[in-house]
């Protein structure tokens, strides 16, 4: 019985990040799509499609040893291919939704 629990803990905080995550990354869109000159309430892609893009870099960041630079590379990767930014358009995205992150896990 610990170990379901255990699992349905683990489960929930996964959701929870990348819900989190998605979130931010929206933030940071919306933020890249200032940058780039989008006209008001532009944006580059739907909130469905950035958690895949969270969803598939939480579940490759979970990988021992190279999980951390695989899901940096499933994050640029799927977000270029998601949103057809230019580069600079994703780092800025990434930054501020890190920057975005922290705050919340702050306010938490």
């Amino acid at each position: 019985m610990e170990i379901i629990s255990e699992i349905l803990v683990f489960i929930l905080s996964l959701a929870f990040i990348i819900l989190a995550y998605a979130a931010c990354l929206w933030v940071g869109m919306k933020f890249a799509s200032i940058y780039a000159g989008m006209p008001k309430g532009g944006q580059y892609c739907e909130y469905p499609d950035l958690i895949k893009v969270a969803a598939a870099t939480a579940v490759i960041s979970i990988i021992p040893y190279v999980g951390f630079i695989g899901s940096w590379v499933v994050l640029y990767y799927l977000l270029h291919k998601e949103t057809e930014a230019e580069a600079i358009e994703l780092i800025i995205m990434v930054v501020i939704a890190h920057f975005a992150q922290l705050l919340l896990y702050i306010l938490l």
